[in-house]
C-alpha cells in the first residue's frame, strides 16, 4: 500500500510550482497552555491535504497545483478560501491516492467514492474582518453552492478545562486533535498567534536527507530516516515504521510528519517517530 501511495504521489504535485500561496498562508502556533479559551472559536483538526483556493485554481501548502475535476469545483466562488481536502476521520492516505487519480495525465475521473473527497472550509482570507465575521461570511456565502465543499463548524468553549474534554472527546472517536482561531483576529500570512494547533502530542515536519542502515533484525532493512527540519536541524528516526517501510522508506527529498515530546536541550526532537509521508519531491 505504502509503496502504491509513494508511487502515485510522485505524481501529484508535479505542475506549476508556485510560491506565492504559501506566502499567503496563515500558519498555526502550537502552544495553547495558558490561552484565554473564551477568546477564541474552536473546529475539529482535519487529518486531510490543505487547500488555498485562489479563485481559480486550489494550489498545496508547497504551492503546487492541486487538479480537481470541474464538477468538484463548480460553483466555488472567484475569491480566495483557506481549508482542507478530506475525506473523513483516518483516510489521509485516501486523500492522497484520490488526488493522484484526479491528474490530468490519467484522466479526470469520477469523484463518487464510499467516502467523498469534500473540501473543508476554514478561513476566508481576503476578507478584512476578525475571524469570527469572517467565519459568519462562510455559512452565508458559501453552504450549499456545491455538495463538494463545506464550512466546517465552529463553536465556543469557556475554559482550559472544557478545551481538554473536547479534546478527549475527538481523540476518542478518531479524530486528529482541535483548532483554535482567535476570534478578533484578522488573517496575516505567516501570523502563528492567531491560529493554534491542539493536539495531544507535538508533530511537525522534516524533508529526508538520508539513512541509517539495519542492524540485527533489521540487516538489509532502513534502520532509521535521516532528516532535516525547516530551521536546519539534523537528526534521525528510527520508530513508527511498519516492515514494508523499512523495506521501501520515504525518497530522499521526501517530506515527511513525524511526532515528538518536546525538544532537547540541543534542540533536537525529542522521541521523534514517524507518522507518514507529507509529500514526495
Amino acid at each position: 500500500m505504502m509503496r502504491t501511495i509513494i508511487f502515485l504521489m510522485s505524481f501529484l504535485w508535479v505542475s506549476n510550482l508556485n510560491s506565492a500561496p504559501m506566502a499567503k498562508l496563515q500558519l498555526a502556533g502550537k502552544d495553547y497552555h495558558g490561552v484565554d479559551v473564551a477568546l477564541y472559536l474552536v473546529s475539529e483538526k482535519l487529518d486531510g491535504v490543505r487547500g488555498y483556493w485562489d479563485g481559480n485554481t486550489m494550489w498545496s501548502k508547497q504551492g503546487h497545483v492541486i487538479h480537481l475535476p470541474p464538477e468538484f469545483i463548480a460553483n466555488f466562488p472567484n475569491t480566495s478560501l483557506d481549508g482542507e481536502l478530506w475525506a473523513g476521520r483516518g483516510k489521509f492516505e485516501q486523500v492522497q491516492t484520490m488526488l493522484a487519480s484526479f491528474q490530468p495525465h490519467q484522466g479526470q475521473k469520477s469523484i463518487l467514492t464510499p467516502q467523498p473527497l469534500k473540501y473543508m472550509v476554514f478561513d476566508v482570507p481576503h476578507l478584512d474582518l476578525p475571524f469570527n465575521e469572517r467565519y459568519q461570511w462562510a455559512l452565508t456565502h458559501l453552504t450549499g453552492i456545491n455538495p463538494t465543499l463545506e464550512v466546517i463548524e465552529q463553536y465556543s468553549l469557556t475554559s482550559q478545562h472544557e478545551l481538554a474534554h473536547q479534546l478527549d472527546e475527538v481523540i476518542a472517536a478518531g479524530g486528529e486533535g482541535l483548532m483554535l482561531h482567535l476570534a478578533s483576529a484578522k488573517y496575516l500570512p505567516g501570523d502563528k498567534q492567531a491560529l493554534i494547533k491542539v493536539k495531544p502530542y507535538m508533530d511537525a515536519e522534516a524533508t529526508v536527507i538520508g539513512y541509517v542502515a539495519g542492524k540485527k533484525a533489521l540487516i538489509g532493512k532502513m534502520g532509521a530516516l535521516k532528516v532535516r527540519t525547516a530551521n536546519g536541524v539534523e537528526f534521525a528516526i528510527g520508530t513508527g515504521f511498519s516492515l514494508q517501510e523499512r523495506n521501501h522508506p520515504p525518497v530522499i527529498g521526501a517530506v515527511i510528519t513525524y511526532r515528538y515530546q518536546g525538544l532537547t536541550a540541543k534542540g533536537k526532537p525529542r522521541f521523534a517517530s514517524f507518522v507518514r509521508i507529507r509529500s514526495n519531491p
